[in-house]
Order: structure tokens, then C-alpha cells, then sequence
């Protein structure tokens, strides 16, 4: 995974624990798609008007 990609997760993980919930799969998916990037794979941010 790109070490950008892992940043994208840490991240949303943290959020989640902030916010006081547990990270869920859905949501983190709700938010971003796998994107290739060469030979490296990291998180695309989705459409912002597609409705979760």
C-alpha cells in the first residue's frame, strides 16, 4: 500500500476513535475507493455528490 493510502487510514481511524466509535468498513468505504497508482495501491476520495 502506498504510505499515502496508509496515512488515508490511520487517519480515519483515529477520527472514528475520536468521535467515539469504532472504525467501520462500510463507512471507510462510503468515503474512499482503491485506486491503482503504478505499482503502489492507496484510497481514492469518492464523488462528493454520491449519496452513502
Amino acid at each position: 500500500m502506498n504510505p499515502f493510502g496508509f496515512a488515508k487510514v490511520c487517519h480515519f481511524e483515529l477520527s472514528c476513535r475520536g468521535l467515539g466509535s469504532d472504525p467501520d468498513l462500510d463507512v471507510f468505504r462510503a468515503f474512499y475507493k482503491l485506486n491503482r497508482s503504478g505499482s503502489w495501491y492507496t484510497f481514492k476520495v469518492r464523488n462528493k455528490h454520491a449519496c452513502c
